[in-house]
């Protein structure tokens, strides 16, 4: 029995607007995108490598971003039932033995978390485009704003995906450990 609830619709709703601008931004961009464009970026931004079949390059980019996206979209959907055997949690068993009502909160913990890694691997894809987009017809400044712009974007979507899921992992497990604990199928160690 599926329980539409359990689907963080904020965070739903949101990446997928986000993933039609992010097509329409594709599409846009590779319209009016260079010959030749960089292909490798330093960690700072600069290009380090550049090919002249721009157009097969970004349309792998935004194939490979696409295909992200639609997979974490369709787990984020999936994952909605509290009983779903989807989802690896620690003491997933003891878990799964929990009435219903006590496994909703933190069911809808783990789908907004999927959702918001989702958000955040799509800002990392769409800064990726404008990156290379930017550099390919302005390569003679790369201190230029948006350049700049899509760095710290990059940086902070990455330390986002590093940082994020580790706190929410934690919280989600305390949760768990509380709800657990107060139905008494475990001691409270």
């Amino acid at each position: 029995m599926r329980h539409p609830d359990i689907l963080h619709t904020a965070t739903f709703r949101l990446n997928s607007i986000l993933f039609a601008g992010f097509l329409t931004l594709a599409v846009v961009m590779g319209r009016t995108l260079p010959a030749r464009v960089p292909i490798h970026f330093d960690a700072w931004g600069q290009p380090t490598t550049w090919t002249d079949s721009g157009l097969g390059v970004w349309v792998l980019l935004v194939v490979m971003g696409s295909w992200t996206f639609l997979l974490m979209h369709l787990l984020q959907w999936l994952v909605r039932d509290p009983a779903s055997q989807l989802v690896n949690l620690p003491n997933k068993k003891v878990f799964l033995r929990l009435p219903l009502e006590r496994r909703i909160a933190v069911m809808l913990r783990v789908n907004r978390m999927m959702g918001l890694l989702n958000t955040a691997t799509l800002a990392i894809f769409a800064a990726l485009l404008f990156l290379s987009w930017w550099t390919a017809r302005v390569p003679e400044d790369p201190s230029l704003l948006p350049i700049v712009l899509s760095r710290w974007l990059l940086w902070l979507a990455g330390a986002f995906v590093l940082v994020f899921p580790l706190t929410e992992l934690w919280v989600i497990n305390r949760m768990m450990g509380h709800e657990i604990k107060e139905e008494g199928l475990i001691d409270g160690r």
